[in-house]
């Protein structure tokens, strides 16, 4: 005889629409008091620090906001440095040697995590050769911090020294060399717990020799994010495995974390991998610790008589990232096909509000064409046949 399995379990549908507040205001460069007309002309809220050269005492800046607003020079997308569609909106700001700055909405928590990011672009007409060393940095400081002071030789900039003992909250490692498209830049901090303001500058000057002093590369800056990081719920899962094999598992993969690089995983039993075989039935919990915070997953493993293992998720979040977007049955059987297969799902008042006789058709969150949420209960039957004809497996 041919085993049946039938499977009934409740799940919770979860529409995770999390709204991230940013902490910057003007983040996109877009609001302004007056349009931009001469070199030093910013937009509204934010702010920039000069450069102080202590070898000749000359105080400036390299700063500049570009709006199509304006006319000639200071407009969008065609201005004095070249020509650069913004990356959203009709605004951007162009930064060399000397910094911006904002006051934060809100003091950052202490402990919590936070995403910083910013799109950025190199000018295609700048008055300097660069060495290509250099990159982004961001402070999130308690106060405001002073203008760049630097000594000017005969023929290049040197690093400022009143920054070089702040460390950066987040310094970018990526070169950015591209006049024609914008470059998402960024990661994740944890807050000290008293940081108000934010300054964003290049975090290295080393220019060629050949650049007489006074010529700059300029770099433009659009659309900056500072925001909390919401915490994962944590991913409960109750699987099967057969009595004699083991279990391969990745919790890499079940939580979603792309990059491992930067990551730390540990098991409730001590093991630290995040590719794993569990030999045992049982209670397992893996937490995996990155720049953005912490994941967990909770795993509950029960020995099944193979034939088949089923997987089956417990939640489903269709918000179109990519993660749990649909909910389907995972089957896998050993030498043996899957027929007579039924997957239906009610509601909490007995709607069928979906059914499927497909292995590979999921569900995509909808009844009639439209989201639903709630609690829900789904029903599974099917046979495992061997080849050799309908005897059990």
């Amino acid at each position: 005889m041919t085993p049946k399995y039938v499977f009934i379990l409740l799940f919770v549908l979860q529409l995770r629409l999390i709204s991230a507040q940013n902490l910057l205001l003007n983040p996109g460069f877009e609001a302004y008091t007056v349009c931009p007309g001469d070199v030093f002309s910013l937009c509204d809220v934010w702010q920039y620090n000069n450069i102080v050269d202590t070898s000749t005492g000359f105080v400036g800046g390299t700063y500049h906001y570009l709006n199509s607003c304006a006319t000639g020079d200071w407009d969008t997308p065609s201005n004095y440095l070249g020509y650069q569609v913004p990356h959203s909106g009709n605004g951007y700001v162009s930064v060399s040697l000397g910094t911006i700055y904002q006051e934060l909405t809100n003091t950052l928590v202490a402990d919590a995590y936070y995403r910083f990011e910013m799109y950025v672009n190199i000018a295609n007409v700048n008055f300097c050769r660069l060495d290509w060393s250099t990159n982004f940095a961001m402070f999130a400081t308690p106060t405001s911090l002073p203008d760049l002071e630097f000594s000017s030789l005969t023929t290049q900039w040197i690093h400022t020294e009143n920054y070089s003992t702040i460390v950066p909250t987040f310094a970018n490692l990526e070169n950015v060399s591209d006049t024609i498209h914008w470059h998402k830049i960024g990661g994740c901090f944890r807050a000290k717990g008293d940081e108000k303001f934010i300054t964003i500058t290049l975090n290295k000057f080393d220019f060629e020799a050949s650049c007489e002093v006074g010529a700059f590369i300029f770099f433009l800056i659009d659309d900056v994010l500072i925001e909390a990081v919401a915490p994962d719920e944590p991913i409960s899962i109750d699987t099967t495995k057969c009595m004699d094999k083991p279990l391969i598992l990745n919790a890499a993969k079940l939580l979603n974390v792309a990059d491992t690089t930067k990551a730390q995983c540990a098991w409730n039993d001590d093991v630290q991998t995040f590719e794993r075989a569990l030999l045992l039935s049982g209670d397992y919990q893996a937490k995996i610790t990155d720049e953005c915070g912490e994941k967990v997953l909770n795993l509950s493993v029960s020995d099944i008589a193979c034939g088949c293992q089923i997987f089956v998720p417990n939640i489903i979040t269709p918000n179109n990232d990519n993660q749990n977007d649909t909910f389907i049955p995972y089957i896998s059987c050993t030498n043996a096909t899957i027929e007579n297969y039924s997957f239906k799902i009610f509601d909490r008042w007995g709607t069928l509000i979906f059914a499927s006789n497909d292995p590979l058709q999921p569900w995509d969150g909808t009844y009639r064409g439209k989201p639903v949420e709630g609690v829900f209960v789904w029903i599974l039957n099917f046979d495992a046949v061997k080849p050799s004809g309908r005897e059990p497996v």
